[in-house]
This record gives structure tokens, sequence and C-alpha cells, in this order.
């Protein structure tokens, strides 16, 4: 069974790089043209069920790849982007000319607990591996997963045994695909990295 991760298409914020966290953006013009570029590339691979986060661009983006291959889309909450709190909507310039130190803190150290209504990387991994386990246990044919960057790149780190102090060490493109090849035949599931942040599509 294979999965495919697909962060969700641009947004104006992702534009501007301002911080998105839960506020519920949508995907601006560029990120709807480059949904639609993904979905065209899709009917390739043999997808069944769609999850997506139920945040606005990701939720749209499952609309668009619904619309060409068809299926059903569960949205759940555990593929919510990273909680960022009263950094949210902000750039990161902006947030480091405020709480320099704690943004530094958060940066550099994953378990860093900083307040502010921000999430750590460490729950955050914690938490898209459990929400990951828990969809590979209930499918039995290749899905699709439509979340967020930061969301993403903590559960890669710990499907690649990658530290999370090294999260910004490969890139997670808007609309990329990542390919996952799950075993599930032993006592505990499996995981293997087929592709990384595959963007061919957007051309």
């Amino acid at each position: 069974m294979r999965a495919y991760i697909v962060r969700h298409g641009q947004t104006a914020w992702n534009k501007a790089g301002r911080w998105q966290g839960n506020q519920d953006v949508p995907l601006d013009e560029i990120g709807i043209k480059q949904t639609k570029q993904l979905a065209a590339k899709l009917p390739a691979y043999r997808i069944g069920k769609l999850y997506s986060s139920p945040l606005r661009r990701a939720a749209m983006s499952a609309d668009i790849l619904r619309d060409k291959i068809g299926g059903e889309i569960a949205y759940r909450q555990g593929l919510r982007e990273v909680r960022l709190g009263e950094w949210e909507g902000f750039t990161s310039d902006e947030i480091i000319k405020k709480h320099g130190e704690l943004f530094r803190a958060w940066e550099e150290n994953p378990a860093a607990r900083i307040g502010l209504g921000v999430e750590n990387a460490l729950d955050l991994q914690n938490r898209a591996y459990k929400e990951f386990v828990e969809i590979v246990s209930r499918e039995k044919n290749d899905f699709i997963i439509i979340a967020h960057g930061t969301w993403a790149r903590c559960l890669l780190c710990k499907l690649l045994s990658v530290p999370l102090e090294k999260k910004k060490g490969f890139e997670v493109s808007n609309a990329g695909i990542n390919v996952i090849d799950c075993d599930v035949s032993g006592k505990h599931p499996g995981f293997t990295v087929i592709t990384l942040n595959d963007v061919s599509h957007l051309i």
C-alpha cells in the first residue's frame, strides 16, 4: 500500500511569507492552478480515499483533486497545521522583532515550550505520526493525504529518521507529492519514503 502526502496549493500568505498556522486562508489563483496541475497527474496512481486537513487551503485542494480522481474525502483534525498562536498572520521578521528569543528557542529546540499558544515541533511530530499510523491501519488501498508544510516536514523527519532540528534540510513545496510505501504485514507498520517532494507536474 502506498500513501501520497501532498501539501496544499499556494495561498496569498505563502507568497507574502506569513505564518498561517491554523488560520483559515484560501488558495490563491496560483494555488488553484498548481492543484489542478497536480490533479492531472494523479490518475496515473491508484488512489482510493482522500484524507484532508479541514483548514480551507487543504480542503479546497482536496475538492480539486476529488473532482479529477473521484473518491471520498475524510476531514481529520489530526492533519491540521502546526498551531502558532499569537504568531499566526505575521512574517518571521515581525515575530523576531517582538519575540526574538522565544522564536529562536522554538526554531532550535523541537521540544521547547514557549507559550503564546505555539505548538512545538516534537508535539506536532507525535500528533502527525499518530494520525498517519491510524489512517494506515484502517486502509487497504493506496490513499492520499492533503496537509500542510510543517506538518509534512515533521512527519517525514520521523519516517526518514532525520532529527527534527534538520527539518528544513529538505523542501516540502506547495502541491508537491511525497510517496510512502506502507508495509502493514507485520505486528507494527513499516514505512519507506519512495519519493520526496515531486514537483515535476508544476510546469
